[in-house]
């Protein structure tokens, strides 16, 4: 204990500490720091979804089989995992620039399916339509 007071109760020399930066630019200096570091933060979520997407493509057409399975069954959870699945296929048809067949075999699913209320409202929430 007496080394601990010894230690910590011994005054601060303030030419030790940054005297030449006020507080607005320490603040300021924080801030950068901060977005600095959720930039950082953004880039690697980015890449990591880039990466899914790319892990995912190769499986598209059994994701899309998957979601006819899955809408077949008229459930609430299997339509979020469908609607999910819906997303995934429409970013990787964004990524390759064939958003138009990604559309005409979505419109095939809101023909099939156009009487499945709980699915549509779950569709058009999550902004899949043309």
């Amino acid at each position: 204990m007496r080394r601990f007071r010894q230690q910590f109760s011994q005054p601060v020399d303030n030419a030790s500490v940054d005297a030449g930066r006020s507080l607005a630019e320490l603040v300021a200096a924080a801030e950068h720091k901060a977005a600095e570091r959720d930039r950082k933060a953004q880039q690697k979520a980015e890449k990591a979804e880039q990466q899914r997407l790319e892990s995912l493509s190769p499986k598209a057409e059994s994701l899309w089989k998957e979601v006819w399975q899955l809408i077949g069954q008229g459930q609430a959870k299997s339509y979020d995992k469908a609607v999910s699945h819906l997303k995934d296929l429409k970013a990787i048809a964004g990524r390759k620039d064939q958003l138009e067949a990604f559309y005409e075999r979505f419109q095939e699913i809101e023909q099939q399916f156009s009487r499945r209320t709980a699915l549509i409202s779950r569709l058009n929430k999550a902004g899949l339509k043309h």
